[in-house]
């Protein structure tokens, strides 16, 4: 697994450090070969009648160490809509929308994309919670992640402002996101954030622990897109 992951973190280096068109081509060679791998896992998994647990823990190695690597490095920009790693631009909405679309989630990207925070919250919840986590500031409520969020991968909408992932691993929780404070995709520590440290309005939706979702991903069941939350 440790393999896998910086196999795909150094190729996503590469594309950072090389303006090649040749690099450009062998990296997209590469990311098509790992959707196309994730597509073959996600059939294996429905034709042995995985269970969640196998599910979830699937959908969340192949998004974090499988395709999100290949993202980061990519440029923001509050237009950007590519659907190619490290070329072009890309916003926040889209990075959202677009990784899950290439993990196999049967969504429209760009409708899901050009929603507020909230509607896509409430989009990927499937009719389950949205977590709304909400202070004075930031750090007033850091503390209200930790309690709130388990391992694995989560969405954030943040304010009518921004949206990313939320990743917790242990005792450390990481926001991975279109970062228009560095211009590019990263992965951050929360406490490390200048994007959270603006806000204090939160809201937060279980991914990789979403039961109805995860089977939407292992069956390609259209999720529907909410365009007015009220």
């Amino acid at each position: 697994m440790k393999f896998f992951s910086l196999f795909f973190f150094f190729m996503s280096w590469i594309s950072l450090n090389s303006n090649g068109k040749n690099d450009n081509c062998f990296l997209l060679e590469n990311y098509n070969e790992v959707k196309t791998a994730i597509r073959n896992e996600k059939l294996k998994l429905l034709t042995d009648k995985a269970d969640f647990a196998a599910i979830s823990i699937a959908f969340e190695n192949n998004l974090v160490n499988k395709i999100f690597p290949f993202w980061y490095g990519t440029k923001w920009s509050f237009e950007g809509y590519s659907n190619v790693p490290n070329q072009g631009e890309i916003a926040c909405g889209y990075f959202v929308s677009t990784t899950l679309k290439h993990i196999g989630i049967n969504v429209n990207r760009y409708m899901l994309a050009q929603q507020l925070p909230i509607n896509e919250a409430y989009s990927l919840s499937l009719s389950n919670e949205v977590i709304n986590i909400k202070g004075a500031s930031f750090f007033d409520v850091k503390d209200e992640f930790y309690e709130a969020i388990s391992d694995g991968v989560y969405f954030i909408g943040i304010n009518r402002n921004h949206v990313g992932f939320i990743y917790r691993n242990a005792n450390k929780i990481y926001i991975i996101h279109s970062n228009y404070f560095s211009g590019f995709v990263e992965k951050e520590l929360i406490e490390e954030s200048q994007v959270l440290q603006m806000f204090s309005n939160f809201y937060l939706v279980p991914i990789s622990s979403n039961k109805e979702l995860m089977s939407s991903w292992i069956n390609n069941k259209e999720v529907k897109v909410v365009t007015s939350y009220k």
